[in-house]
């Protein structure tokens, strides 16, 4: 008998593993993709995501909400924007957002003026000031917004 055949039957035995593994982790969600889903409301796609684009018609088929979010090599944001239109069921005024990475933050703005988002080293966004302030964020162990803090008084919101 062979010794290749014992060889053979390790590496195919190996190989389920390795795809089941490789197949667990294009089913979960990119924490970083879905923090940000959760902050400015779209919905999240699991796996490996480059870009994520999201539009949301009224029931008169006009757009109510457009948003761009592309993630870099690194697996941090690169840039996002939103563009949520007035609407007469849910939100009076016209909304919107755009930051790009600099560095370590995304900088841009929103309707009510400057916005600053600073990234940890693991892509997830430490803080965000903004005309309202700055809110620290904080996270679970798995890397999700548990909830964040006014950073001026460190009260939980």
């Amino acid at each position: 008998m062979s010794k290749k055949y014992p060889l053979g039957i390790v590496f195919l035995s190996l190989f389920p593993i390795s795809f089941i593994s490789l197949a667990f982790q294009e089913q979960q969600y990119n924490p970083v993709v879905f923090n940000l889903a959760q902050l400015y409301d779209f919905n999240p796609v699991r796996g490996a995501v480059k870009q994520i684009k999201s539009v949301v018609y009224n029931e008169d088929k006009s757009i109510n909400y457009e948003s761009m979010l592309k993630i870099g090599h690194d697996g941090c944001v690169e840039s996002f924007t939103f563009d949520q239109k007035k609407d007469e069921y849910l939100n009076g005024t016209h909304n919107y957002l755009f930051v790009k990475r600099v560095k370590n933050k995304l900088i841009g703005r929103d309707v009510s003026g400057p916005v600053e988002m600073v990234i940890g080293d693991n892509c997830q966004i430490i803080s965000k000031k903004d005309s309202n302030g700055e809110l620290i964020y904080q996270y679970n162990k798995d890397g999700i917004i548990a909830g964040s803090l006014l950073a001026d008084t460190k009260k939980t919101i």
